[in-house]
């Protein structure tokens, strides 16, 4: 524009030729005042005919190449890597759900499973070989190499097999099920086909607060979302800001995954990523409502979207601002028939809920944090270890009792299941805070009993729980010690059986890590009864699902004495999500089934 002005005001010379340059190209201009705000609603968006494959690297993306700063690190070129073939010699590698289709909901839930069992697994050896890295890192890398992913198709929109409201605790995890395919970009995006036109939109962000960058994110149904290139520069409108702008003028939906701070975890070395610790929440679909540029904290302009939540969603921030909230301030929690259940008894009060019906409370019990089982009169005696036992320790006898190797990560994190794990105990001579007394640390989490609209009373954490964590103990009375008449109708009597199926689904496949698979001795089934009717704990409050969140664990204290039981998750469980465990079918009666899970079996196990 200026040098068109100089050429006029000249005497006679001949007028400089515009530099003209692809609009795409070209850096905003905006108002002095740093504002933009559209004044046109976006067109309503024609059908998509194509997205792009999927890709984990952002230099293999079809949308324009990545920006600068922490959101889109540089490209640094790497030979690709080689995905491993698995021969038919070795069918324990690949998990059978793997020959369903990707768009199958349950290979979300094996890739999780497989991934996270990889993952515990080289923690637990990084531990005993004294190394330092990154075990997700390593585990996505492994499950790479053997093509271990779901939803390889990029796609706008929902994801098939994940929910509103689901947790992951590695942005590993986002990748491997199709959420968002960026290990560190906050943006990622798609080329889709608007009639002939093909454009790349934006199909997720992740909100982190990470990186010096600005974004709102008090709001439960809308985000203000800062736009990728640092905070050095003006950013300008290319790449994934680009593919924001592109989903605003189209209207197509955007999938939010906000990272939020792990509540459970006080430190980064309690999770195993040597960086901190975060859980990463999705939160649903938003779209770009607005978009605009503003002066950043360091004078530079960042351009600024509005996203606003779809209506007819499940609750998921909001589900957990409001935990966060009754965990500060109990006497915040509506609907509340008895503040605390346990009576003082644990660690945090257990309020019981009614938001149903008229049910005042559970019928009267005697409760017990722990289940105190007779002194053994024998058996082996205990590790000499002194302040705790360490990983590698070839002279820890309880080591020697797990096969050789610590159950449970430095965080308390069960590593593999069993038919037995050995904890220390009362002839140990290590102290409380040994990593092998997991469970005898008291329970960590803050739960209610709330009650369910169709299965009476029910439990639930306000705490996010991780895959693998330590929930809660089934505290209850050997069913031996009652008389038989009263056990027909127990409703609160536990009765397992150990399954070697559920270990082997549940723990990693050694091949895909090039060990020997595990030869465990062949042993008969842990069978426990126990009884919480006239004495319990929180654990008599769990239902059945045949698609259970929780499973149990036969854990030995020392080196007698029957085996307590204990529960630890299955997989990651978000705020105010019903704790279930599978009560088996090997029961005297069979009760109808209401789990409402796509795999209930109809029928379960009324002890």
């Amino acid at each position: 524009m200026g040098k068109a002005g100089d050429a006029a005001g000249s005497s006679g010379g001949e007028e400089e030729p515009l530099d003209v340059k692809p609009l795409r190209s070209l850096s905003p201009m905006f108002p002095p005042s740093f504002g933009y705000s559209p004044s046109v609603s976006p067109p309503r968006a024609p059908p998509f005919v194509f997205i792009s494959p999927f890709s984990p690297s952002a230099a293999d993306q079809a949308a324009p190449p990545s920006s600068d700063g922490y959101r889109t690190p540089p490209v640094r070129r790497k030979p690709k890597r080689k995905k491993k073939k698995i021969s038919k010699d070795e069918p324990a590698a690949l998990p059978s759900s793997f020959s369903s289709p990707e768009e199958d909901p349950e290979a979300v839930e094996v890739v999780l499973m497989t991934f996270d069992a990889l993952r515990r697994r080289i923690l637990q050896l990084d531990e005993i070989n004294n190394v330092t890295r990154r075990p997700d890192m390593k585990a996505g890398a492994t499950m790479a190499d053997y093509d271990l992913r779901a939803n390889k198709t990029k796609r706008v929109g929902p994801v098939p097999g994940v929910a509103v409201g689901d947790i992951f605790f590695f942005r590993m995890e986002l990748l491997l099920v199709g959420l968002h395919s960026q290990s560190m970009a906050g943006i990622d995006s798609a080329v889709a086909r608007f009639g002939g036109v093909a454009e790349a939109v934006a199909v997720s962000v992740v909100s982190s607060g990470a990186g010096g960058y600005e974004d709102q994110t008090d709001a439960v149904d809308s985000l203000v979302y800062c736009g990728q290139g640092g905070a050095n520069l003006d950013q300008k409108l290319e790449r994934g800001n680009l593919a924001l702008e592109r989903s605003f003028c189209r209207g197509t939906a955007v999938r939010v995954i906000r990272g939020l701070k792990d509540p459970t975890s006080s430190s980064a070395s309690s999770s195993g990523t040597g960086t901190g610790s975060r859980i990463y929440l999705y939160d649903g679909l938003y779209r770009v409502s607005e978009y605009w540029a503003d002066r950043g904290r360091t004078g530079f302009n960042v351009l600024k979207y509005r996203l606003l939540r779809q209506p007819d969603q499940p609750a998921a921030y909001a589900t957990w601002k409001a935990a966060e909230t009754w965990k500060r301030n109990p006497a915040a929690r509506p609907a509340v028939r008895l503040p605390d259940l346990a009576a003082g008894a644990e660690p945090f009060p257990i309020c019981v809920v009614n938001e149903v019906d008229a049910e005042d409370r559970p019928a009267p019990f005697l409760y017990a944090a722990a289940f105190s089982p007779p002194a053994p009169a024998g058996g082996a005696a205990g590790c000499g270890c002194e302040g705790a036992c360490v990983p590698g320790d070839g002279g820890c006898a309880c080591a020697r009792r797990n096969g050789g190797e610590l159950p449970y990560s430095g965080g308390g994190v069960l590593v593999q299941r069993r038919a037995v794990v050995y904890e220390c105990g009362g002839l140990c001579t290590c102290s409380v805070i040994c990593r092998n007394r997991a469970t005898q640390k008291g329970v960590k989490l803050r739960f209610e009993v709330f009650r369910t609209r169709a299965r009476g009373w029910g439990l639930r954490s306000w705490d996010p729980v991780r895959c693998g964590a330590f929930v809660c103990e089934f505290v209850g009375d050997p069913v031996g010690e009652l008389c038989k008449e009263e056990e027909e109708d127990d409703e609160y009597m536990f009765e397992g059986r150990s399954s070697e199926e559920g270990r082997r689904k549940w723990n990693y496949g050694p091949e895909l890590l090039g060990e020997a698979a595990e030869e465990e001795a062949v042993a008969p089934p842990v069978v426990v009864a126990l009884t919480a009717r006239r004495r319990g704990n929180v654990a008599r409050f769990m239902n059945h699902s045949c698609s259970p969140n929780v499973f149990w664990q036969a854990v030995g204290r020392g080196g007698g004495g029957p085996p307590q039981v204990m529960f630890f998750a299955a997989r990651h469980i978000p705020p105010m999500t019903e704790l279930t465990y599978d009560y088996g079918m090997g029961g005297r009666k069979l009760k109808n089934c209401s789990c409402g899970s796509s795999n209930c079996r109809g029928f379960f196990n009324q002890a």
